[in-house]
């Protein structure tokens, strides 16, 4: 069930990692009596599995952008990479023991659909061909918040 659901939501502005709190939380399955880190192993799992999908989905479309990769694109990509490792060898237990839960989920889900509802709001006058290293950090910092389960 959790396979099913984990690929469409790759794809959507969504939380990828929310119904794995939320679905067996739902369904009433006795999923926190399972060990932790098999719990764990299960979920990076299923975002490999999403992501390995993704990769052979879109193929041709990361076969161009590679094709046109440049110092730029580079730093930008590398930008948004620092905060959530960062981010998430600190506190990656601290969050999941602290905000891993259905209401805290929930919550996460609220704050961010009011982040992307005002980023919604923002004037749209630059192309991503136009990104720099300020948008990649940028990038890098909502990667981290997204560190919260349902963000």
């Amino acid at each position: 069930m959790l396979g099913v659901v984990q690929g469409p939501a790759e794809l959507l502005p969504v939380s990828s990692s929310a119904h794995l709190s939320l679905i067996p939380w739902l369904a009433d399955w006795d999923w926190e009596s399972h060990d932790a880190e098999l719990r764990k192993s299960f979920e990076i799992a299923l975002h490999a599995g999403a992501a390995a999908a993704l990769l052979l989905g879109q193929r041709r479309v990361i076969a161009s952008e590679l094709a046109s990769f440049d110092r730029r694109k580079g730093s930008v990509i590398a930008l948004s990479f620092l905060p959530p490792v960062a981010v998430g060898l600190a506190l990656e237990r601290k969050i999941e023991e602290n905000l891993g839960g259905p209401f805290q989920t929930a919550i996460g889900l609220l704050v961010g659909a009011a982040a992307m509802a005002l980023a919604d709001q923002r004037p749209k006058h630059r192309s991503r061909q136009r990104a720099d290293a300020l948008d990649g950090l940028a990038l890098g910092v909502a990667q981290a918040c997204a560190l919260v389960p349902g963000v």
